[in-house]
């Protein structure tokens, strides 16, 4: 701020002799010192012009971009994978064990659907909450045992037959996945 007050007094001595009348921009100046605030560029300058971007481009680093999506997509094809009739031989017998309807359970799962968007939500779907009642509590373990027999046996499927850009990744992440489904109250991060 110092260097800013000795430009500017610099310039007003070097331009023209005081006068009696203080000009316009000095006082405006001068206020602003004297409130502490910061000095806007005049209206004369040049406008800032903004950087043009190149379309289909990002500056997102590709290791960030691989990764980005994949609990999305792994979440999206469980509920999918429940919702489909390959799955009805496995949920029979997982939801006769805790007395589970199946269109229950489909309910839950194809709201889920939409929700899913990262680690939390994912999370959230295998973790019994303090307030859940019994009945989604078992609803729940049932999600969790189902998303364990997809993650094991359907996903490289799935995987490779999906139209997932980064297959390497998720192949890589798949067993990650499958740890913390198994544990989901240490599920907090993915890499």
């Amino acid at each position: 701020m110092r260097h800013l007050k000795n430009k500017i007094q610099k310039s007003e001595k070097s331009s023209k002799p005081a006068s009696p009348l203080p000009s316009k921009e000095s006082e405006r100046v001068s206020a602003v010192h004297k409130e502490g605030k910061n000095l806007k560029t005049p209206k004369t300058s040049k406008p800032i012009q903004k950087r043009n971007r190149i379309p289909g481009y990002t500056y997102t680093k590709p290791e960030t971009l691989k990764t980005k999506n994949i609990m999305k997509n792994f979440g999206r094809a469980i509920c999918s994978f429940t919702l489909d009739p390959i799955s009805d031989e496995y949920l029979e017998l997982i939801l006769k064990e805790r007395g589970i309807s199946l269109s229950e359970f489909r309910n839950y799962t194809q709201g889920l659907k939409d929700k899913i968007n990262n680690i939390q939500n994912f999370r959230d779907s295998l973790l019994p909450g303090p307030s859940d009642q019994e009945q989604l509590v078992k609803i729940k373990a049932a999600f969790q045992k189902i998303a364990m027999i997809f993650m094991k046996y359907f996903s490289v499927k799935w995987i490779f037959t999906s139209r997932i850009g980064h297959k390497l990744e998720h192949l890589k992440y798949r067993f990650k996945i499958i740890r913390r489904i198994q544990a989901p109250e240490k599920f907090v991060y993915l890499k």
